[in-house]
């Protein structure tokens, strides 16, 4: 969000939220070891999901933030960082069926949001 606030506003202050966001999300252990976001941080005591809850969602939002706060920096070392991450994004095996095709562990016969949620990531 504040990256659009960014590349709207052209706001210095929007900028370098952006970037500390960013560089939160990256420096904290907000990402798994595949450079993949993970779902959640508790705010109350700093602890985070286990690994293994990676969302297409999570991802999906990250790389499009990373996306829009290097175009509008115009530091390459976040495009950098935003296609290693659709690099890897794209080879998730929790999410990939035996058939190639992201699933992310949801089937339109399964009965949760996941089929819906998978949407955003694509």
């Amino acid at each position: 969000l504040l990256a659009y606030l960014v590349s709207t506003a052209r706001n210095s202050t929007y900028t370098d939220a952006s970037i500390l966001s960013a560089d939160f999300i990256k420096a904290t252990n907000v990402i798994n070891s595949g450079d993949l976001v993970l779902d959640t941080i508790n705010t109350q005591d700093c602890t985070r999901f286990p690994s293994s809850w990676l969302f297409t969602y999570s991802t999906g939002k990250y790389i499009e933030g990373l996306s829009v706060l290097g175009f509008v920096t115009g530091d390459t070392s976040w495009t950098s960082f935003m296609l290693d991450n659709v690099a890897t994004s794209t080879k998730v095996p929790a999410w990939e069926g035996s058939d190639g095709i992201i699933h992310r562990c949801a089937y339109v016969t399964d009965d949760n949001d996941g089929v819906g949620l998978k949407g955003v990531f694509l």
